[in-house]
């Protein structure tokens, strides 16, 4: 196993990113893509029972009695049909790393049993990147939603459903601790124009050269 050159630290934000093995689809139907996102929605937590040892309202309560007791914060996220994309601060010891491992291992062995396939599903481990500032931290909010566009949505970003956009843009409550970037706009449409404004800013290249999948 290789060691990771970024020190995951308690209270820092990262963005954490992989994709399937030779660039594969990970994602091919709704269904997977809902798991994934129910497995990080129920994995946030410290030392939950197996997902699939449990029904839908088991799952439920179990989030409930530990909502206090978090790995990591979910900022945003976007998950594409060969890559996933999230936003995350960490909240205990090696927690990121925890809720990665066990959210890809389970989401793994439930794709592989799906397309009855053998082996690894995702190109090794994940990469994460240390947020140095807040600039960066909206310019990577701003990557993540607009990602759809960036791969095959040409128009609007936020017609794709398996990002964290739809909780920005509604009063909704989801998975996703969006205040620290909500409380900077004016509004939901302010922070909708920062988005749009993707192609037309100068610096986002800058701030973004190393979180982009090669």
């Amino acid at each position: 196993m290789t060691m990771r050159k970024t020190i995951i630290a308690n209270g820092e934000y990262y963005h954490i990113f992989n994709r399937g093995t030779d660039k594969k689809t990970i994602f091919a139907t709704s269904n997977e893509y809902r798991r994934f996102l129910d497995l990080m929605r129920f994995y946030q937590y410290e030392k939950p029972i197996r997902f699939s040892f449990l029904n839908k309202i088991e799952r439920e309560n179990i989030i409930l009695e530990r909502s206090g007791e978090k790995l990591v914060e979910i900022i945003c996220y976007c998950l594409m049909p060969n890559h996933y994309h999230l936003l995350l601060k960490q909240n205990s010891d090696n927690g990121i790393s925890r809720f990665i491992r066990i959210i890809t291992n389970s989401y793994a062995r439930y794709f592989n049993i799906a397309h009855e396939r053998t082996g690894i599903l995702f190109q090794g481990n994940f990469k994460a990147v240390r947020v140095e500032d807040n600039e960066q931290l909206l310019y990577l909010s701003r990557y993540i939603h607009d990602n759809p566009r960036a791969g095959f949505l040409q128009d609007n970003s936020s017609t794709w459903n398996w990002s964290s956009i739809h909780e920005f843009i509604s009063n909704s409550r989801g998975q996703c601790d969006k205040q620290i970037i909500l409380e900077q706009f004016r509004n939901t449409k302010t922070y909708l124009n920062f988005i749009d404004d993707y192609k037309n800013n100068i610096n986002t290249r800058s701030h973004i050269e190393n979180l982009i999948l090669d």
